[in-house]
């Protein structure tokens, strides 16, 4: 199967990659809401910025986003409670507000700094961020991981209980597990020693943030 391409793109363009199953589709530009919606499987990749609700409850699949990306990555439609339950979202610029908001399972990577409410009411699943992030972290985070590169300059609120440093043996097979994606996560070195963070400590608390020591 050829992989389909779109030229001249813009922000108008909503829902490229709805439902989509297979195949290669590379857009050329910026695109519009809900990049990627109900992804299964593919892969789809912009060169440029994507608006709001890139990845929104996709199942599987690749989605790299060669820019910023607007808010809710990875998160759920207004009023539904499911985010994405697979697949992986990878951004080379920055990310806006609550990314993976009710995600479930997958992956997000960050290379640049991710926006305010960051894992916001996460269920599950890993997002990475390289650079900083905005306020209130994992706010009613419920369970997941948040893996972070270097503390926030905003700090870590105190909805989070602080466990100590650790060394986490199953960081090296994930880091191993971002060699044969196109991103910088693929050739950062490897690290295992991290503060832990658990929480939100608002709810049942057994969400972590872990931070490079």
């Amino acid at each position: 199967m050829s992989p389909l391409s779109l030229k001249g793109a813009n922000s108008k363009l909503d829902f490229i990659g709805h439902n989509m199953t297979q195949g290669k589709i590379s857009v050329d530009g910026d695109v519009g809401a809900y990049f990627g919606i109900f992804m299964e499987g593919g892969e789809l990749s912009v060169k440029g910025d994507s608006s709001i609700y890139t990845g929104c409850e996709m199942k599987g699949g690749q989605i790299k986003v060669n820019g910023d990306a607007g808010d809710f990555i990875g998160g759920a439609r207004p009023g539904r409670r499911n985010g994405m339950t697979g697949g992986t979202v990878i951004v080379s610029g920055n990310a806006g507000s609550r990314t993976g908001d009710h995600m479930r399972r997958g992956i997000i990577l960050i290379e640049g700094n991710a926006g305010d409410y960051c894992g916001s009411r996460m269920i599950s699943g890993t997002i990475a961020v390289l650079g900083d992030c905005g306020s209130h972290l994992g706010y009613a985070m419920k369970r997941g991981t948040i893996l972070l590169n270097q503390m926030p300059s905003r700090g870590i609120t105190a909805n989070f209980n602080d466990c100590g440093a650790h060394t986490l043996g199953y960081l090296s097979l994930l880091f191993s597990s971002f060699k044969k994606l196109d991103s910088i996560f693929s050739r950062i070195d490897n690290f295992s020693r991290v503060q832990r963070y658990a929480g939100d400590l608002a709810g049942i608390g057994m969400g972590e943030i872990l931070v490079k020591i």
